[in-house]
């Protein structure tokens, strides 16, 4: 097989006849119209199709607010989409104690936790089995005492929150800025706890030395 300067192709058999080599023509296919398709929860597409010539335009659809784009929460795998974000997807467990995710419409008992359900829905979550709470009394002369060490006055303080019982709770008090009547701060001083019950507590407030001293503020702590 050989060519020659007519731009074809030659062969010679064994006789030592030559010929020429017939080549087929070339053709091309055409298409007649394109199309672009893409998710469309995620994009809008323009200009499609495409029958002679163009250009495709893909832009970001729209998305609702509040939504993320995740797969389900738990179980196998699966397609993304656009969903409501709910305590499931989060790692790690909410009691609404601190950390506000959700707006809650009560009415909710004071003193309980506020929590959600599988859906994502605000519940009353009872009583916390760690609960603190903190009282206190303040004004002018809560009460003074007697110019004797011995001489008391009982004070009463309502808790905010009623304890499920008077037994359930441990609490305390302490008088705060005691002063006598040459005006000499007393400082902090523990108060005896003379009753204690379930929305309230009560204690002596003591004298300090030989003269009257007056106590401005009393604070007390409860917990169960």
């Amino acid at each position: 097989m050989y060519s020659k300067t007519d731009d074809k192709l030659y062969y010679r058999n064994s006789a030592g006849f030559e010929s020429s080599i017939v080549t087929g023509s070339g053709t091309t296919g055409t298409v007649t119209s394109v199309a672009l398709t893409l998710p469309g929860d995620l994009f809008n597409v323009a200009g499609s199709p495409i029958v002679t010539n163009g250009t495709f335009v893909a832009t970001k659809a729209l998305v609702s607010p509040g939504l993320v784009y995740a797969g389900p929460p738990s179980g196998g795998s699966a397609q993304p989409s656009f969903i409501s974000l709910t305590t499931a997807y989060l790692p790690f467990t909410y009691n609404g104690n601190t950390t506000t995710l959700f707006t809650c419409t009560g009415p909710f008992t004071a003193g309980h936790v506020v929590t959600t359900d599988a859906s994502g829905n605000c519940i009353d979550g009872g009583v916390p089995s760690t609960f603190v709470q903190h009282a206190r009394v303040t004004g002018g002369s809560i009460c003074t005492t007697g110019t004797s060490s011995f001489n008391t006055c009982p004070v009463t303080i309502l808790w905010p929150v009623t304890f499920t019982s008077s037994s359930s709770y441990d609490g305390g008090c302490w008088g705060v800025g005691p002063v006598d009547g040459a005006n000499s701060d007393k400082g902090r001083v523990n108060l005896q706890v003379v009753t204690k019950l379930a929305d309230r507590i009560t204690v002596n407030v003591v004298g300090l030395g030989s003269s009257a001293v007056t106590w401005n503020e009393i604070d007390c702590i409860g917990a169960q």
